[in-house]
């Protein structure tokens, strides 16, 4: 049996995130997390599941094969057990990577490309402002259309926030190196549970090293674009979309049949729609990006000019989240896009799958499962 791409790239992540939830196929549908493929691994003794089953780790074996390959990736100086983060980084990571993200940056520099995610463990061991990301609490930095995010991974155990002063002088170093805008990036494991814990009401205290803040009071208090990611294919369907040139203007074309303009007074909208119980046009906001700093001020602009109220426009994965913190306000419409609608836009809405060719090492030759060239 010869090793194909899906192989090593599974090898590759592994070597990437060190621990890989072992569940994380539920959420992300990709061949190479395919229980399948694990197993395969294995049984070749380069990958396992853990004793109690939490997570796939690399082998010894698996390690000495991505060397050979020429894959230097860091290896642990021991067993570790501390899964919880690393499960987080993976899952925000997974988005990406099925988006289409190349996501084994190793520093800021690399972020000069569009669609690149860094994860924050990788961007400190190659850092030289090490102080300033030993502080981060953020699971990686994504350039993504014309910013940069800081992500965070927003979880049910919440502790309030430390070194916030760091994280904000280290996102405006990259945005700036990059001549882009800084953005915020709050993912979890799906959209309603982010937006539960954003109406968390526990306050913040003190410190010695500065003002903690929690998720809730960083939405509250963000000048800049702050967007939710649940981290499964949903998340990753709303990273590739964002991708797509003019994405915005396409869909409303499409929606509307007609070209988006701005309404007057409402800024943050995207045009204006003639829909068929309302007497007046009614603006709409395409809210794909999950940008809630960009929804909230749409909404405020509409009640101030007078309008009846604001459809906001989403993937129907995100509906029940939107609909939760805005259809208490009755000036709020909230609707899904259908997935068809969006195929006719952008094509078939397919994500990142490895080839299934066979993988060729550096000397062209094939990999033969039988016959590793380690032991």
């Amino acid at each position: 049996m010869v090793l194909d791409t899906t192989d090593i790239e599974l090898l590759r992540l592994l070597g990437w995130c060190k621990n890989i939830p072992a569940d994380i196929y539920k959420s992300f549908r990709v061949r190479v997390l395919h229980p399948q493929v694990v197993s395969r691994m294995e049984k070749l003794g380069l990958a396992g599941i853990t004793d109690n089953r939490s997570c796939i780790r690399l082998r010894p074996k698996g390690w000495r094969l991505l060397r050979y390959l020429g894959f230097d990736f860091h290896e642990d100086a021991g067993y570790r057990t501390d899964y919880k983060r690393r499960h987080e980084v993976a899952g925000v990571l997974l988005a990406f990577y099925r988006a289409g993200y190349d996501v084994f940056a190793r520093s800021l520099e690399d972020l000069a490309v569009p669609q690149v995610f860094l994860q924050t463990p990788e961007a400190r061991r190659n850092s030289t402002a090490g102080d300033l990301w030993g502080g981060a609490s953020f699971h990686g930095i994504a350039c993504v259309q014309d910013h940069v995010s800081a992500c965070y991974y927003v979880s049910g155990h919440e502790e309030p926030l430390l070194h916030r002063r760091n994280e904000r002088l280290l996102l405006d170093k990259a945005a700036s190196m990059l001549r882009h805008r800084n953005a915020l990036l709050f993912a979890g494991t799906d959209y309603p549970g982010i937006v539960g814990l954003l109406r968390n009401k526990t306050q913040s205290v003190k410190a010695d090293n500065g003002r903690k803040k929690t998720y809730a009071e960083m939405y509250h208090d963000a000048t800049c674009p702050l967007c939710l990611l649940e981290c499964s294919d949903a998340g990753a369907l709303q990273l590739w979309i964002m991708a797509q040139d003019q994405y915005r203007k396409r869909v409303g074309r499409e929606l509307f049949k007609a070209e988006p303009v701005p309404p007057v007074g409402i800024r943050d909208a995207d045009g204006m729609a003639d829909l068929p119980d309302e007497p007046y046009p009614t603006p709409w906001i395409l809210a794909i990006d999950m940008d809630l700093k960009r929804i909230d001020r749409a909404l405020k602009q509409t009640i101030d000019s007078g309008d009846a109220s604001l459809m906001i426009l989403c993937l129907e994965k995100q509906l029940k989240a939107l609909e939760h913190l805005y259809k208490k306000n009755n000036r709020a419409i909230v609707a899904g896009i259908d997935s068809e609608i969006l195929a006719g836009i952008f094509g078939e809405l397919k994500l990142y799958e490895p080839k299934l060719d066979a993988y060729y090492d550096r000397k062209g030759g094939v990999l033969d499962a039988e016959n590793l060239p380690v032991n």
